[in-house]
């Protein structure tokens, strides 16, 4: 029997108690007795060898085959097919970016390149001893379909995760009702939604275990963990296999961001890489926290970014507000963002701002009237005014509820069911009248 295994720089004959295994410049051929081959790089695809994209929609223009080769000789030649055609350079890791670890690769397909059904990609790697392997890879691919604007990503009803998302960057598990990466490195990235997205609410409980305390994730260019979510997302830019540029890539990334290993804030970062506003909320290791992250189109975009605990109610407030940028993506998807941080996702809920209807409701205390402009239905975003009308000998206090303050008339923005409450006393500047004593 014969086997041929690559390429081979010498000549040796070796004599074995069962067999003659003879080592020629083709290959190596197996005379008799025991199988005995020479190491030749093994490859680990990690989302399997048959994966299937667009039966939901498109969330950025390429999908992600994504995997590791290993050799212990080293790896010299990393290169891939698509149906037949010219082969391609791949980048191996680690590359301080998108590939963190020895071996790591991820290649990046455009939709336009795939014909609709059966693909294959073929990746072939060659050792430091012109040893060859080759993996194949089999994407099935649907064309036509967009991603529902309304959404949930329930990851106890998947058994994989593209099932329910494409995975962008590193290796991920599905671990109690939840995704989390299994390395923590650069930009370990989940991509959800349609190419079209334009104004929706993204919300998801999310768990942060432990950060990378390393000086790799503190130094130029991860610059500290972080946790979040991003939208607006049209996929990496630049050139290589894979590509790395990201900072116009995106509309907003809203998260909770490291500066050292002792101190964190909740932070906005807009196109550009621009960072926008920031609170210092403190989370807790360990716990479950809520993040929701809105976008709402306007002269120039609206991002909104709230943080609060699973145990609590929802605060009627946004903690960071931003206006996005003139030049950013108009459309785009949802990333779940773990930058250097291990943390589980729980389930995704995508709504559509058009979907959404804010409600609003006015209490009063006391003496007086609220005067609402416009009266309902509202839209997600809506301003309102509110004209507080004491009657009379009453005097207006104060709002509470959502609004606070104590001018008689003031707005708000619409993005929730929100409860006002505006209070009257009795003015006190009101007198009985004095009967003085006829003077003799």
């Amino acid at each position: 029997m014969r086997q041929i295994q690559g390429w081979w720089h010498r000549l040796a004959v070796c004599l074995g108690g069962a067999g003659l295994l003879l080592y020629l410049g083709l290959g190596v051929m197996q005379v008799a007795g025991e199988t005995a081959v020479p190491d030749t790089p093994v490859f680990t695809i990690w989302y399997g060898t048959n994966q299937t994209y667009g039966t939901i929609g498109n969330p950025q223009p390429w999908i992600n085959i994504l995997g590791n080769v290993t050799d212990t000789d080293g790896i010299q030649t990393l290169v891939y097919s698509l149906n037949g055609g010219s082969s391609n350079s791949l980048s191996i890791g680690p590359d301080s970016r998108r590939l963190a670890r020895p071996g790591d690769f991820n290649i990046e397909l455009d939709y336009n390149d795939l014909v609709s059904g059966t693909n294959q990609v073929v990746i072939t790697a060659t050792d430091t001893l012109n040893n060859i392997a080759t993996q194949v890879v089999t994407v099935n691919y649907q064309t036509g379909n967009i991603w529902p604007r309304t959404y949930t990503a329930n990851w106890s009803a998947v058994t994989s995760i593209l099932e329910a998302a494409q995975v962008v960057d590193g290796k991920w598990k599905l671990e109690s009702g939840a995704v989390r990466p299994e390395v923590l490195d650069y930009d370990r990235l989940i991509a959800i939604g349609d190419l079209t997205w334009t104004e929706y609410e993204v919300l998801v409980p999310i768990t942060i275990h432990a950060i990378d305390t390393s000086d790799d994730a503190f130094n130029s260019p991860s610059n500290g963990p972080g946790v979040g979510l991003l939208v607006r997302w049209i996929g990496h830019g630049g050139f290589g296999q894979p590509k790395t540029g990201w900072n116009k890539q995106l509309g907003m990334l809203g998260w909770y961001h490291w500066t050292s290993t002792s101190t964190a804030r909740m932070e906005m970062v807009g196109y550009g890489g621009k960072r926008g506003e920031t609170g210092n909320k403190e989370l807790t290791m360990g716990e479950t926290y809520y993040f929701k992250l809105s976008v709402q189109n306007g002269l120039t975009s609206t991002y909104r970014l709230k943080i609060w605990s699973v145990d609590e109610p929802e605060p009627p407030h946004w903690d960071l507000t931003q206006a996005g940028n003139p030049s950013e993506p108009g459309a785009g998807s949802l990333l779940l963002v773990a930058h250097h941080v291990d943390a589980s996702f729980g389930n995704v809920q995508v709504t559509a701002l058009a979907d959404i209807t804010p409600g609003l409701t006015v209490n009063k205390a006391g003496g007086g009237t609220v005067i609402v402009t416009p009266d309902p239905p509202y839209t997600y975003g809506q301003v309102v005014t509110l004209t507080a009308v004491p009657d009379t000998d009453f005097v207006f206090q104060g709002w509470s509820g959502f609004l606070t303050g104590s001018d008689t008339t003031t707005s708000l923005t619409l993005t929730g069911n929100y409860v006002v409450t505006a209070t009257f006393i009795e003015n006190p500047m009101v007198y009985l009248p004095v009967i003085l004593a006829p003077q003799n």
